[in-house]
């Protein structure tokens, strides 16, 4: 990556954040100066934590998170929220992360992204669905992540708006000799990915975390191109549909279906990745890569005793070059067992812990804040 394709990353990365900056403005600016001012509920918590994945291992650091409403909103619309965080692992791993989901003062825009970098020795089985075990390298890359988007709210849970998605990934240390290290796998020295795309959101989850009832729709396709910076050029398109069922008045049934396809030359860290903690739990995340994926999940969430909570799931999913080259034998199982403690009754978040299970003696524990989906 040369200087001048970073210089127009960081030119893009700053459009898109004036923009978003200048609606957040405009919209601010229609309300009377008092009442676009005045905020209801602020609140600031800062925590420490401890988690537990097969990706990290035992992880732990220290948080923060500012919530908010404006004045006079009804208390059952999700708040305003800014987190940041600073986490360290057992497998020597580093990441900071900020995060902020802000509406404008009447509803219209919901600004959001995601801010990290991360030190993150990790692992590569090569790219396939049926990568062998004896394929495992480990290796030590880091990177910078800034996602930014803006959607407009258009009408009864529907937004839609723009997406933008700039990292910076260099694998510093691969074992010599190793696959990484032949030069023949996409990205594997590193590079630029920077784009910008389209986006829709129809969202009528309730409450916001662990939702009840209600749908989560969304899709999006950004176009990583050499006019943003970008070292590659290809496109990638991720959709994610999510239905939660009350069954009677204690018992919740959610499903989610999830997929991303790419098109184009993609690093093999843009790929998408089967595993990990929101979807085929029980799979190392990036166990599997290829350049189009499709996951599937079900689970029954139920209540046991005071403010603790019980889940079953289930589910499938599989990676592959092209979409023709799904078969139904490829597909992968994952299921496993739960237990939830809700700690923030008001905005019903949980901590959650998960034993998940698939093929092949590929097995995981999780134990993190917020349902997986």
């Amino acid at each position: 990556m040369n200087r001048y394709s970073f210089g127009r990353s960081v030119l893009w990365a700053t459009i898109i954040l004036a923009a978003l900056l200048c609606g957040s403005a405009a919209e601010a600016a229609e309300a009377s100066p008092d009442s676009a001012a005045t905020t209801s509920g602020r609140t600031l918590d800062a925590y420490p934590y401890v988690f537990y994945t097969p990706e990290t291992k035992i992880a732990f650091g220290g948080g923060g998170t500012l919530t908010w409403r404006y004045a006079g909103e009804d208390s059952l619309l999700a708040p305003n929220s800014i987190m940041a965080a600073i986490t360290f692992t057992q497998r020597k791993q580093m990441i900071i992360a900020l995060t902020p989901e802000i509406f404008t003062r009447n509803r219209k825009w919901l600004l959001n992204g995601y801010l990290g970098y991360y030190h993150y020795p990790d692992k590569f089985w090569g790219i396939g669905n049926d990568t062998p075990d004896s394929a495992e390298e480990d290796f030590e890359p880091r990177y910078g992540v800034l996602e930014a988007y803006g959607q407009h709210v258009l009408k009864g849970g529907l937004m839609a708006g723009l997406a933008g998605y700039f990292m910076e990934y260099q694998p510093y240390e691969v074992p010599a000799g190793g696959t990484l290290d032949s030069g023949d796998v996409p990205g594997a020295k590193g590079g630029l990915s920077s784009g910008l795309g389209l986006m829709a959101t129809y969202d009528t989850r309730h409450p916001r975390f662990s939702a009840h009832s209600g749908n989560y729709l969304q899709w999006k396709s950004v176009f990583f191109r050499e006019a943003f910076g970008s070292d590659y050029h290809f496109t990638r398109t991720t959709i994610d549909l999510r239905h939660y069922k009350p069954l009677g008045k204690t018992v919740v049934l959610a499903l989610q279906g999830y997929a991303q396809f790419t098109g184009g030359i993609v690093p093999f860290n843009m790929m998408p990745l089967l595993g990990g903690k929101y979807a085929m739990r029980g799979y190392f995340y990036g166990r599997f890569r290829d350049n189009e994926m499709i996951t599937g999940q079900a689970e029954l969430r139920y209540p046991l005793w005071h403010r603790f909570r019980g889940v079953v799931f289930a589910g499938g999913g599989s990676v592959a070059p092209s979409v023709s080259k799904f078969t139904w034998g490829g597909f992968k199982p994952s299921m496993g067992l739960g237990l939830r403690y809700v700690f923030d009754v008001k905005e019903n978040i949980v901590l959650r812990m998960d034993f998940g299970f698939g093929e092949n003696g590929n097995n995981g524990l999780y134990i993190m804040i917020n349902e997986a989906f």
